[in-house]
């Protein structure tokens, strides 16, 4: 009995030095990750920026007439479009002109103007702001990446809440200002560290959150509950939502759960109580479970000798040893049940 005993205890210990292994591997490949999530929207950002340059002296101009003539000569008729409804009668010199693709309603094509002189750029937008404000009908706007706009139409509601609510508020680009600060908005996430880079070297990373100087506002959770914190972020500074506080965000784990009925059940799963007169009969129990240990042990074989591995496959692993466990402790215990008690409705 003792050499069974001790053979299960070297299983069990090879089980866990495979555990750890695979631990460590996946805590590898979560770093490896992140680095490449980030050298990737580092990459990305470069090229918007790159792309925005490229565009500042760059004006789109929509419903200018457009009769869908090939031969146009799509400049003059800007020139013309200029001069009648911004009225700039000043010469402006392009190096490119050209109509956007044909829409499906015939609607007249934008025009993208690329012009020589930021000075002129500046000077036509200007005008078209004061001069066009009353002919819904023409549009004329800077160009920007996909990218851009999209971010730009994040922030434009909070742009006008913040004047709204008489705040300065400045957006150039895709960069928000209140108040001469930059404006953050809470939907931007980056991948998050690894976790065991914040848990080696952590210091430093953390942030005040009143006037960057204290940390007075904070939150207190139980030690059973920091295994469901998935994110904890102090925000940048809003204005909007405070004089001196940033907020500070959190996201927990959670699993919901429907009631099917009205009864209150104190715990509906058999209790099994360890039994010291049958540790014999247990081991025999796990010892007989042959097939489950040899498929365990072929599981871990595989996952030792491959180059990568998932969560989802040591989960699984771990979660058939436990089934051996928990089914032998079931099958050698008596098991103890709880009462389970109904609530009657007191309503006719």
């Amino acid at each position: 009995m003792k050499e069974q005993i001790k053979t299960h205890t070297n299983t069990i210990m090879n089980i866990d030095q495979g555990l750890s292994e695979m631990s460590n591997r996946v805590q590898n490949m979560d770093e490896q990750n992140y680095f490449l999530f980030e050298e990737n929207r580092q990459l990305k950002e470069k090229v918007i920026e790159q792309q925005s340059r490229s565009m500042r002296e760059n004006l789109i101009f929509k419903g200018v007439p457009d009769d869908y003539n090939p031969e146009e000569d799509t400049e003059a008729i800007l020139k013309d479009f200029i001069k009648s409804e911004i009225q700039i009668e000043e010469e402006i010199n392009f190096h490119v002109v050209h109509r956007l693709k044909p829409k499906q309603d015939k609607s007249p094509r934008g025009i993208v103007a690329k012009f020589e002189r930021r000075k002129d750029r500046n000077m036509v937008l200007s005008a078209a702001i004061q001069k066009l404000k009353n002919k819904k009908q023409f549009v004329v706007h800077e160009q920007y990446p996909i990218e851009v706009i999209e971010r730009r139409r994040e922030l434009v509601p909070i742009l006008k809440d913040a004047r709204t609510k008489g705040h300065t508020a400045v957006l150039k680009e895709d960069r928000l200002y209140i108040d001469n600060k930059r404006y953050y908005p809470r939907t931007t996430r980056q991948h998050p560290p690894p976790s065991a880079a914040m848990d080696q070297n952590d210091k430093g990373v953390g942030k005040t959150t009143c006037k960057n100087t204290s940390v007075v506002d904070y939150l207190l959770l139980s030690s059973k509950l920091f295994t469901l914190v998935k994110e904890f972020e102090i925000q940048q500074f809003d204005p909007l939502l405070s004089d001196v506080h940033s907020a500070i965000h959190i996201t927990l784990k959670s699993q919901s759960t429907s009631h099917k009925n009205n009864s209150v059940t104190s715990d509906q799963t058999p209790k099994t109580r360890w039994h010291d007169n049958k540790r014999n009969q247990f081991v025999n129990t796990v010892h007989n479970k042959k097939e489950q240990l040899s498929a365990i042990l072929n599981d871990l074989h595989t996952l030792h000798s491959s180059d990568h591995c998932t969560q989802h496959e040591i989960d699984k692993v771990v979660d058939s040893i436990g089934e051996i466990l928990v089914s032998s402790a079931n099958e050698t215990f008596i098991k103890k049940t709880r009462t389970t008690t109904q609530r009657t409705n007191q309503k006719p």
